[in-house]
């Protein structure tokens, strides 16, 4: 299920991450979101749990989000996080504090790196579903495996809007949605990279299928 016209995943706040440079870029992000009918943004900055702690994330999230609510914004940002998946991450305390505003979720992303996924980063996503609902950050990186075995714990599948445009993409996701394993869609807006105008249209493909 596909949830309505909401950015699940980007890179909004401003000096926080590799997203917006600073508040006049996220300002023109928000505006772009605007003319195509986004409701809402889920900010999501990356979430290194490994090398901050979760105090100090929030905190500087929260300070980004005052940065360009000062300016004024124009459709409502919510604050989430992309944590990066380590092992042993469900032994660390205050996670809730990072839960994606929809409730009990967490955005989760793995290692690009394929080789660097051992059995332990999968045994510590299977302790996160115990207290959270897991969504898989962009699986079109990843291999079928490393997609079969997040959803075998219970994940749920975020999509990256710009992976429709791939045609050997498009292909997986469309088995996805069969699958009924797609929860959300993102834009994944980065400095430089993501479109509004093409999560419009892959939003509306998505809600065809």
């Amino acid at each position: 299920m596909i949830l309505p016209k909401i950015d699940y995943h980007s890179h909004i706040l401003p000096g926080i991450d590799d997203g917006a440079e600073n508040a006049e870029k996220s300002i023109l992000l928000i505006k772009k979101a605007k003319k195509y009918g986004i409701e809402e943004i889920y900010a999501t900055p990356h979430c290194y749990l490994h090398k901050t702690s979760v105090d100090s994330f929030c905190f500087k999230r929260q300070q980004a989000l005052k940065t360009i609510e000062n300016i004024g914004v124009e459709i409502p940002i919510k604050l989430g996080a992309e944590i990066l998946l380590v092992p042993g991450l469900h032994n660390l305390r205050k996670i809730d504090k990072l839960c994606m505003p929809d409730g009990n979720n967490i955005l989760l992303e793995l290692p690009l790196a394929e080789s660097l996924i051992t059995e332990s980063y999968f045994v510590t996503a299977e302790q996160l579903k115990k207290r959270f609902g897991i969504v898989m950050a962009h699986p079109n990186r990843y291999s079928d495996f490393v997609v079969e075995q997040m959803l075998e714990i219970g994940a749920v599948l975020q999509i990256n809007s710009d992976d429709v445009f791939i045609a050997k993409e498009r292909k997986r996701i469309i088995k996805w949605i069969d699958m009924d394993c797609v929860y959300a869609i993102g834009s994944d807006v980065h400095r430089g990279k993501g479109s509004y105008r093409r999560f419009n249209k892959a939003y509306k493909y998505l809600l065809s299928k």
